[in-house]
């Protein structure tokens, strides 16, 4: 073998070498950059679950910065603005996504959020023309009360009571009342519904995404009483179930009876048919408590400010 054909198979050996070390570097830096990604994700659905938005949206932003084509980062963004009120920062990062990616669950994301606009704006309407009974007049929020010697205010709130991701709105009044003072405002497909009145005392319960709501009375008249009910598809109140236990006068004795009953025909049926029903209808998760006496969980009240801050989308659902 010649000196020269030795210089050129050591200087091949060499090239192989380095070019199975630069695979070996490549390869390391897409692992971990993988890992990165992946951990970040992780991160930023733990801090969306928490209620932790700022610190989600920055996981997310991170992914995107190294994945510029990532599309869970993208909705993840979005849904963190969207918790946070700021659609116009939601609507643009969509659009850069879509624009990176050319991926339609971004379009379709986008016009959720535009429908979730639409939905404010259409409430906001509704309150400043609303005849809130009582008292109040038409494009006033308050009144005295001079029986009570007190001010009775409307407030409300943007929950998620059913499953299509549009906030209801939710709103009473913060004087007590032993019956009925609270309504749900749902909106479907460019109509306000006004469901109510419900809850009592002041409070109603309601399961999160799951279309199941319950209200309860603790005792009253000699009986307590529990009935649960949802939304229809016609955007009416409808029982699911309901029991009563009669008491006699003393309410620390035993009760005298208890009934159960299923259904918007109030057929009557025992306590185990009873349970069932409402176990196929609970998503076994802890009712959340809307309360509006006093205002003691501070919430929003109906005024100017307040109805155009939620034309603007500047409400921040309530988790």
């Amino acid at each position: 073998m010649t000196k020269k054909r030795k210089i050129i198979i050591a200087l091949l050996i060499c090239l192989n070498l380095v070019a199975a070390s630069v695979d070996g570097f490549l390869f390391f830096n897409m692992k971990s950059e993988t890992a990165e990604i992946s951990a970040n994700l992780d991160l930023g659905n733990k801090y969306l679950l928490e209620g932790n938005y700022e610190e989600a949206l920055s996981a997310y932003k991170d992914v995107i910065a190294i994945d510029a084509k990532n599309i869970d980062a993208y909705l993840g963004a979005a849904d963190a603005y969207i918790a946070m009120g700021m659609y116009e920062e939601a609507d643009a990062i969509l659009k850069a996504g879509y624009e990176n990616t050319q991926d339609e669950r971004l379009i379709e994301k986008q016009e959720e959020t535009n429908t979730i606009l639409e939905a404010y704006k259409a409430y906001a309407d509704y309150l400043e023309t609303c005849d809130f009974g009582w008292e109040f007049q038409v494009g006033e929020y308050e009144y005295e009360d001079f029986y009570f010697e007190e001010t009775n205010r409307l407030v409300f709130s943007l929950v998620y009571i059913d499953e299509d991701n549009i906030p209801e709105l939710i709103y009473g009044t913060t004087e007590a009342v032993h019956g009925s003072n609270i309504y749900i405002l749902k909106y479907d497909n460019g109509t306000v519904y006004s469901i109510g009145p419900i809850g009592t005392y002041n409070t109603t319960f309601y399961q999160k995404f799951n279309n199941f709501m319950m209200d309860e009375e603790p005792g009253h008249m000699g009986y307590t009483a529990e009935v649960y009910f949802k939304i229809n598809d016609d955007n009416e109140w409808e029982r699911v179930a309901y029991t009563y236990t009669y008491y006699p006068y003393e309410y620390e004795d035993e009760p005298e009876e208890t009934k159960y009953f299923i259904g918007a025909d109030d057929k009557e049926v025992s306590e185990q048919e009873y349970n069932d029903v409402i176990d196929e209808h609970s998503n076994e998760t802890e009712f959340i408590t809307w309360s509006c006496y006093d205002n003691e969980d501070n919430h929003p009240f109906i005024n100017d400010e307040n109805i155009e801050k939620l034309r603007l989308g500047m409400i921040v659902v309530e988790e």
